[in-house]
């Protein structure tokens, strides 16, 4: 893939190259939902000193290109991301309608689950203090395949 196809990560960190936001977490404590942007912002745009010491992954949704092999959740053999095969598995829907996502096109999620993964998207949040119990979870990473012998 070119750098223009990449496949964006939904849950990606704040840091790093390129990385976007591209919601922002809005909803109450015990039940969070991400509000769309219409366009992303550059994550290294967003003024950190604002935040009074909460962080941004708190408060923003961001999307970065997939880490593949350097991330937890990434199943190599299959290429799958397998947070978001976790997160359709055990997280309710929380949307009827699906929002415009400024990522849809590029992301990972999309690319494996469509709209089931969409209708779930808006209660994730990268850190949240008091999260859902599926998404909570959903966020665990599984073990590493035992190495054969």
């Amino acid at each position: 893939m070119n750098n223009d196809q990449t496949r964006l990560c939904p849950s990606s960190t704040f840091e790093g190259d390129g990385n976007m936001v591209f919601g922002i977490v809005g909803g109450s404590a015990h039940q969070r939902r991400v509000i769309y942007l219409k366009q992303m912002l550059p994550a290294a745009g967003i003024d950190r000193s604002r935040l009074d010491g909460i962080a941004p992954e708190e408060v923003f949704r961001t999307a970065g290109p997939c880490a593949q092999t350097r991330c937890a959740h990434h199943d190599n053999a299959a290429s799958r991301c397998t947070l978001a095969e976790r997160v359709v598995a055990a997280a309710d829907e929380v949307v009827d309608r699906l929002a415009y996502c400024a990522i849809r096109p590029r992301c990972m999620w999309w690319s494996q689950h469509g709209r089931d993964a969409c209708a779930r998207c808006p209660q994730v949040v990268s850190i949240d203090r008091l999260p859902d119990a599926a998404i909570a979870q959903a966020r665990i990473p599984p073990l590493p395949a035992p190495a054969d012998h």
